[in-house]
């Protein structure tokens, strides 16, 4: 695995997340709450949208940074690693502390514990390919 494959999937990952996020704003600021309030509801998708926005700039400075040279892409692939830890710490939190209706499935635990662990391998458990010397 190349630290480019991880920084295109994760391209893919904050695209689609932020266009889901944008798309489904309304509906996720709802979700397991069927009396909310116009004015909260507002705010609530206003929130989701402004997400979606940081999501998509991400996805659009990675599709730039798959361009850089082989040791800055592996830079950049550790802070990427580092980044997917934060993020699974944060979804596993939200499996507790948010509302029914509201908290990520437990799989998605999982599901981004497994994407962090790949993404740690990429990024500190893969060298580079030695330049050619001739």
């Amino acid at each position: 695995m190349k630290p480019k494959t991880l920084v295109t999937a994760t391209l893919v990952l904050m695209a689609l997340h932020g266009l889901g996020l944008l798309f489904g704003a309304g509906e996720a600021a709802k979700m397991g709450l069927p009396d909310i309030t116009p004015d909260a509801l507002n705010m609530g998708k206003g929130a989701y949208e402004i997400a979606a926005f940081f999501n998509l700039f991400l996805a659009a400075v990675l599709f730039q940074a798959r361009k850089l040279d082989a040791t800055a892409i592996r830079t950049l692939s550790k802070g990427i690693a580092i980044g997917y830890v934060v993020l699974t710490a944060g979804v596993v939190y939200h499996i507790f502390s948010l509302i029914p209706g509201q908290a990520p499935p437990g799989a998605m635990g999982g599901v981004f514990g497994a994407i962090t662990l790949w993404a740690l391998y990429v990024a500190f458990g893969t060298k580079d390919a030695e330049p050619d010397p001739s």
